[in-house]
C-alpha cells in the first residue's frame, strides 16, 4: 500500500474515531430498547427466534451481533467502534478500486455523518460498497457477488437492492444469478418479511415535502454534495451504466418515501449512493484533475473541523446536574436522566455532555426486571453502571415515577429544564417534590 492510501486510510480512520464519540447520546442509548426482543431470544439461547426476529423493518443481522456484543460485554464503545469500522470498511473497499474513490467515501459528508451508529446504516455502507468494488474488480465472479448479496439480505434490504444495482453494470444475466443467489441465502427471512409485509401499515410515515427535505439536508451536510453534482455529470457521461444504477436505487428510495414506508428525514438510506457516486468521480478526474483534490481537501478540513468542534462542545459543555447526581448517589440508587424532546432521530447533531458523565468505554449491563420486557423504550432502557440502576428518557413520561418506587434513593436529572419551564413543570407535578438548580439543570431528590 502507498503512502497516499495510508493517508486516505489514518483521515478516514481519525474523522470516524472522533464521531464514534460524539454519538454516544441518548439516541443511542435507546437503540438497544429496539434489540430488546432478539437479545431475549439470544440469551435464552433460542437461535431460530434470534435469526428471524425483525427489529422494526430491519433484518436481524447487525442486531444479532450487537445483541451477543451486550450480552458478552456490555461497554457501549464496542458498538460504537464496530460501526466505525465498518464505515472505514467501506473507504477501504471502495480505494481496492481507485485512490480517488477511496478518498471520495472517507470525506462524504452522508457517509460521515452516519458513519458509527448504533444501528445497521454503517454496514449498509459497507455492504454496498464491497458490492460495487467487486463488481469492478471481478465482474465475472457472480458466485462472490452473490454472497455478498446474501449477505447484505441479513443486513438491510437496500443494501440488497444496490449490490444487484451493481450487478446489472455488469450484464443483467448477471443480475439475475446474483439475485439467485441471494434469495437462497436469504430464504429463512422469507417468512418475517412477509409477515411484515401484510401487518397492516404499522410503519406508515409522513408525507414527504421535497422543499423540507432539501432545507434539512443542507442543515445537516452543508453545500458539499450539491458541489459535485457537475464532476459526476462528467463521469456519468464516460460510464452511463454506473449512472443508470444508482438512479435506479434513489428511484427506490424515492419510491420508499412516496409509499410512506421511509420517513422523509430517511438520510441514511442515501449511504447506497456514495460508492457509484465515487466511482463518477474516477472517471472525472482527467477533465477535472485540477479541481476534485483541492476541493477534496478543504471538505475534508471542514469536515474535521466540525467534528473536532463537536467533541469539543460534548468534553467542555456543563452537566451539572448529571454530575451532582452521581457524585450523591450510591450503589442501589437510581439515576434517571430525562432529556427534553428531540429531533427526529436520524438528525445526528446533538450532543450529549450529561450522558457522557458515564463514559463509553465502561461496563453498562442492561438491568433485567420481569414485569417490564427487556428494552422497553418506555422503561428508559435501564443499564447498571457501577452499580447504580440509570433509567435514560427522551421526554417526561409517566414510567419515570415508577423507576423511582425501586430501592434506593433515587434522583432525576431534567438536562436544560430551566431554560424550558414546561418541561420542568411536568416533571415537578408528576414527581411531587420541588427541584434542585444546579446551572441549567433541574434536580429531583426522591427518598424511599
Amino acid at each position: 500500500m502507498t503512502r497516499g492510501l495510508w493517508a486516505i486510510l489514518g483521515v478516514a480512520a481519525l474523522l470516524r474515531a472522533m464521531r464514534a464519540l460524539a454519538r454516544w447520546d441518548e439516541v443511542s442509548w435507546q437503540y438497544a430498547a429496539y434489540n430488546g426482543p432478539l437479545i431475549e431470544s439470544l440469551g435464552a439461547q433460542d437461535w431460530p427466534a434470534a435469526l428471524t426476529t425483525m427489529t422494526g423493518l430491519h433484518p436481524p443481522g447487525v442486531y444479532a451481533l450487537l445483541g451477543m456484543g451486550e450480552l458478552l460485554w456490555p461497554v457501549p464503545l464496542l458498538a460504537l467502534g464496530l460501526a466505525a469500522l465498518a464505515s472505514l470498511g467501506a473507504v477501504i473497499a471502495m480505494a481496492r478500486v481507485h485512490w480517488l474513490a477511496g478518498l471520495a467515501m472517507a470525506l462524504g459528508p452522508i457517509q460521515l455523518h452516519y458513519a458509527a451508529e448504533l444501528n445497521n446504516y454503517p454496514y449498509l455502507a459497507l455492504l454496498v460498497a464491497l458490492g460495487w468494488s467487486h463488481s469492478q474488480l471481478r465482474p465475472s465472479d457472480w458466485r462472490g457477488l452473490g454472497l455478498l448479496a446474501g449477505l447484505a439480505a441479513w443486513i438491510h434490504g437496500l443494501a440488497l437492492i444496490s449490490i444487484l444495482a451493481a450487478a446489472a453494470t455488469v450484464c443483467g444475466r448477471t443480475m439475475v444469478k446474483v439475485g439467485g443467489v441471494a434469495a437462497l441465502i436469504a430464504l429463512p427471512l422469507w417468512w418475517p418479511v412477509l409477515r411484515l409485509a401484510t401487518d397492516g401499515g404499522s410503519y406508515i410515515q409522513p408525507t414527504p415535502q421535497v422543499a423540507l427535505i432539501l432545507a434539512d439536508a443542507w442543515g445537516r451536510f452543508g453545500p458539499w454534495p450539491i458541489l459535485w453534482l457537475g464532476f459526476l455529470a462528467l463521469g456519468a457521461r464516460r460510464r452511463p451504466r454506473i449512472m443508470w444504477a444508482a438512479l435506479g436505487v434513489a428511484g427506490f428510495i424515492w419510491a420508499l418515501q412516496l409509499a410512506r414506508l421511509a420517513a422523509p428525514h430517511q438520510f441514511p438510506y442515501w449511504l447506497a449512493l456514495g460508492p457509484p457516486a465515487a466511482l463518477l468521480l474516477v472517471e472525472a478526474r482527467s477533465a477535472w484533475r485540477g479541481a476534485i483534490l483541492p476541493i477534496l481537501v478543504i471538505q475534508g478540513l471542514a469536515l474535521g473541523g466540525r467534528q473536532a468542534l463537536d467533541l469539543h462542545t460534548l468534553m467542555d459543555a456543563p452537566a451539572a446536574g448529571m454530575e451532582l447526581a452521581w457524585s450523591r448517589s450510591l450503589p442501589g440508587d437510581a439515576v434517571i436522566l430525562v432529556a427534553p424532546p428531540r429531533t427526529p432521530d436520524d438528525d445526528k447533531r446533538a450532543n450529549s455532555p450529561s450522558l457522557w458523565v458515564l463514559r463509553p468505554w465502561q461496563a453498562m449491563p442492561l438491568h433485567r426486571r420481569s414485569a417490564v420486557p427487556l428494552g422497553e423504550p418506555s422503561d428508559g432502557a435501564p443499564r447498571v453502571v457501577q452499580g447504580r440502576r440509570v433509567h435514560v428518557h427522551d421526554h417526561v413520561r409517566s414510567t419515570i415515577l415508577a423507576a423511582t418506587h425501586e430501592q434506593g434513593q433515587s434522583y432525576v436529572v431534567a438536562t436544560g429544564a430551566r431554560r424550558q419551564g414546561q418541561h420542568g413543570r411536568a416533571l415537578t407535578q408528576l414527581l411531587g417534590v420541588e427541584p434542585e438548580v444546579v446551572g441549567a439543570d433541574l434536580l429531583f431528590s426522591l427518598k424511599r
